[in-house]
């Protein structure tokens, strides 16, 4: 039998603990809550909506524009149109953006938005249980698609059409963040 010198019977132990921590930082993030607790949109108070509005008109008298102003207007008339069948919905995308079809993890359907090698992808994540990772963030309330919508500094919204949730996330690439409200803006319904 071969004797195993000091060496390797430390990178036994250390390679060890590596996995078995592994394990446990998997096991304890697969059971965070990262949606954070459903939201019942016909719940939201607008007291939130009076706060910041008043944050951003106060802001904007002062010549400051708040992360969650937008002045910009995207004109979209040229920009071609997804249509989601299977959930009945359509949205307008910048032409040298592409959609990337869904995929199903963690009971959400997710389609991704590429923007170009610049930028992150544009998350749709659409479920039948609830919104994902948006509540618990200060927000107003729009009308998109003749629905209340939850906005988040323009960044990320969440719609809910009939038991349908739909979230539309920006991302971390603010530099596009015009036209992700266009986009959003331009959400129908069959």
């Amino acid at each position: 039998m071969i004797k195993p010198s000091p060496q390797s019977k430390s990178f036994i132990i250390l390679f060890t603990i590596a996995l078995v921590g592994t394990y446990v930082c998997l096991m304890v993030g697969r059971s965070l809550n990262i949606r954070g607790p459903e939201s019942n949109i016909a719940d939201l108070s607008p007291r939130n909506y009076q706060s910041i509005r008043y944050s951003s008109v106060t802001a904007q008298a002062q010549g400051i524009n708040l992360p969650g102003d937008s002045t910009e207007t995207v004109d979209t008339s040229a920009w071609k149109t997804y249509t989601n069948a299977s959930y009945g919905f359509s949205f307008k995308y910048a032409p040298t953006w592409k959609v990337k079809e869904s995929t199903t993890k963690d009971g959400f359907d997710t389609i991704l938005v590429d923007p170009g090698p610049k930028y992150l992808n544009i998350t749709i994540k659409i479920s039948k249980t609830g919104f994902f990772a948006i509540d618990g963030f200060a927000h107003t309330i729009v009308q998109i698609a003749g629905e209340p919508a939850i906005d988040i500094q323009g960044s990320l919204y969440g719609i809910k059409h009939g038991d349908t949730y739909y979230t539309f996330d920006q991302g971390m690439s603010a530099g596009i963040k015009a036209p992700f409200e266009a986009l959003v803006k331009s959400v129908t319904f069959k």
